[in-house]
């Protein structure tokens, strides 16, 4: 059985030259392939930019309300420090078009935003804020 790592009996490497292949070994044309890729469609990315305009949109609105509503703010952290995971979906989902994934630790809360139509998989923004002095 042919096996490439095994050099040929008659071979000599004498000038510690590196070893390369070249059209003239038998078993070189069966590793060579031609990659044969789809067509560019700029039309898809297009659409990802748009749906990602509206995430954005969305972004917006949750980070103006987190940075002009004292009494917002207040009420977000208190329910994400009392674990209360209903509410705080509840707070952030109310504001925005799209769908807000959302997970909070007692220092921050992890805002992915994705688009409403569940299959829609084009694109996503995580948003990701902090509450609590870094340690």
């Amino acid at each position: 059985m042919y096996n490439p790592y095994n050099l040929p009996s008659n071979y000599n490497n004498s000038a510690n030259q590196p070893i390369t292949h070249n059209q003239s070994n038998p078993f070189y044309e069966q590793y060579t392939y031609e990659r044969v890729l789809p067509p560019a469609e700029p039309q898809s990315l297009m659409s990802s930019a748009e749906h990602t305009k509206q995430l954005l949109e969305d972004a917006v609105i949750i980070n103006e309300t987190f940075r002009t509503s004292p009494a917002f703010a207040l009420q977000l952290t208190t329910a994400a420090k009392n674990s209360d995971h209903q509410t705080v979906h509840y707070l952030i989902n109310n504001l925005i078009k799209n769908r807000a994934l959302v997970s909070f630790s007692p220092g921050g809360i992890s805002i992915n935003l994705i688009p409403l139509n569940e299959s829609n998989n084009c694109c996503y923004i995580i948003m990701f804020l902090n509450w609590k002095e870094a340690f």
